[in-house]
C-alpha cells in the first residue's frame, strides 16, 4: 500500500502539531505542580471571575498573568441562547399543530 504525498505532509504536520501541544500542555502542568509544591501558590491556571457586572477570564501559567475581558462574548452567548429557545419554541408550536 502506497502512502500520498499529500498523506505524508498532513500526518507529518498532525504530528508534529500533536508533539507541540502535548508539550505545551506538560510545561503548563509542571508550572502549576511546582508553584504549588515549591512557593505554596494555590492559583488556578485559569479562572473566570464575574466582579461589578464584567466577566473576565484569568490566565496564570509560565509566570505570565493576563485577564481578558469576556463580558461581550457573555452577552453574544446569552443573546444565541435566547434566539435558540425562541426557534425551538417556534417549531414545537409548528409541529404541536
Amino acid at each position: 500500500m502506497k502512502i500520498s504525498h499529500e498523506t505524508k505532509c498532513f500526518l507529518a504536520s498532525f504530528f508534529t502539531t500533536l508533539c507541540v501541544i502535548l508539550l505545551i500542555a506538560g510545561l503548563v502542568a509542571a508550572d502549576c505542580n511546582s508553584r504549588r509544591v515549591g512557593f505554596g501558590i494555590d492559583d488556578p491556571v485559569a479562572c473566570i471571575v464575574q466582579e461589578g457586572g464584567r466577566t473576565e477570564l484569568r490566565i496564570h501559567a509560565l509566570g505570565v498573568k493576563k485577564s481578558m475581558d469576556l463580558t461581550a462574548a457573555e452577552e453574544a452567548a446569552r443573546q444565541a441562547q435566547r434566539v435558540i429557545w425562541e426557534i425551538a419554541r417556534e417549531g414545537e408550536k409548528m409541529f404541536s399543530g
